[in-house]
């Protein structure tokens, strides 16, 4: 699997999404109670509200990556949530419908973004490898999520008030992870009959 170099970008620009966003999620709903004023009562209609979104949208977002290609559409998504990562890591005190309209911009983006990058991955990886390739892209996303949560919590302070300090440096790196991702998705090829011909003959 890693001898070819369209599996190690493929697989590096996995790790890289998930940890664009695994970097902010572990402590988005502490981030929007404690700096953002929100109640933990309002913060379920947080979730309620962006997974009604998120449930309308995929659909929609897997009818435009086949119809408008998945590299396309990865990288437009992808590019629209620089700007809610960027958002919602420095949002100061305001009300519950301001921070709606942010944080289901946010999650919609995010996980919208996830659909066109693994369609797009996939087609990386001979039909004859894939459950090999994915067993091994679902091990480096678990990896990538750990090392996120890990990183973001040595950023990650808190105030005399008991807000959270970092977590805007946290949105940076997350922004910065996802332009990393961009670049390798333009990068990534489909899979050709090259790769059966390197495939060494069985002993």
């Amino acid at each position: 699997l890693f001898s070819f170099s369209s599996h190690r970008r493929a697989l590096l620009s996995v790790f890289a999404f998930t940890l664009s966003g695994f970097a902010i999620f572990p402590y988005l709903s502490a981030f929007q109670v404690k700096n953002v004023g929100i109640t933990e009562a309002e913060l379920a209609w947080v979730f309620f509200i962006g997974g009604l979104a998120t449930i309308v949208t995929s659909r929609l977002i897997g009818w435009s990556a086949d119809r408008f290609g998945k590299r396309r559409m990865f990288l437009i998504l992808a590019a629209c949530s620089l700007v809610p990562i960027i958002v919602i890591t420095h949002m100061p005190r305001s009300g519950l419908p301001l921070l709606l309209v942010v944080s289901t911009l946010f999650m919609v983006l995010m996980s919208g973004r996830f659909i066109p990058l693994m369609a797009l991955v996939t087609t990386c990886v001979e039909p004859r490898m894939r459950g090999a390739f994915m067993s091994l892209s679902s091990a480096f996303q678990n990896l990538a999520a750990g090392v996120a949560s890990l990183g973001s919590g040595a950023l990650i302070g808190h105030a005399a008030d008991g807000s959270l300090t970092g977590f805007g440096t946290v949105g940076y790196c997350a922004a910065g992870l996802t332009l990393l991702c961009i670049a390798i998705a333009r990068r990534l090829q489909p899979a050709t009959s090259q790769m059966s011909a390197a495939k060494p003959s069985p002993a």
